[in-house]
């Protein structure tokens, strides 16, 4: 009966996790199909890279519509005053990826760690084989 019991809270457990990893592997997917829509609609809203976008974009009219020829364009793209914009707009797109890489991160921490401690281990069959074939820390390596 003690068995049954114990077997009983070991299901319940896995169980437990199993619907947790679930949970979070849907925030993940959920995330990262939204990530480049996201990433281009705030790119869209940023003053710097709006600058330099209308910037760039005026020059190549310019040249496409033979007001300036190409000496010139590259002289205008090269300007000083131009590269502070390209440089402007770098920095913004870095900070809106990096800012969107820390929120996928921050959901990858949630799933480190399913089998975590000794205990959940030392429930296990003698023998038993655990492939980890995910790209994280789903196994405490320590405790196993």
């Amino acid at each position: 009966l003690e068995k049954n019991k114990d077997f009983k809270k070991l299901v319940d457990d896995i169980d437990y996790k199993r619907s947790k990893f679930e949970e979070i592997q849907n925030k993940i997917n959920e995330f990262n199909k939204t990530y480049m829509t996201r990433a281009i609609r705030l790119e869209e809203k940023d003053p710097d890279v709006v600058a330099y976008d209308k910037a760039l974009e005026g020059y190549r009219k310019d040249y496409h519509s033979g007001k300036i020829d190409y000496d010139t364009f590259h002289q205008k793209t090269s300007d000083t005053d131009f590269l502070t914009l390209k440089e402007k707009r770098d920095d913004a797109v870095n900070k809106i990826y990096d800012q969107l890489d820390k929120e996928r991160d921050s959901l990858g921490d949630l799933r480190e760690y399913l089998v975590n401690d000794k205990e959940t281990i030392n429930k296990m069959k003698d023998g038993v084989v655990i492939i980890n074939t995910a790209r994280g820390g789903l196994i405490n390596n320590k405790d196993l």
